[in-house]
């Protein structure tokens, strides 16, 4: 699941996910900048 951070003038949008443990137990959180089109983001 994404959650949103903040939102622009130009309506792009920084999206983080909860921090996620891989195989090696590291944590990791992905960050997605986003900016929505006719279809989707």
């Amino acid at each position: 699941m994404m959650y949103p951070y903040c939102k622009y003038a130009d309506e792009t949008e920084v999206v983080f996910s909860h921090i996620i443990k891989d195989e090696n137990g590291n944590e990791i959180i992905y960050v997605h900048f986003e900016r929505p089109t006719k279809k989707r983001f």
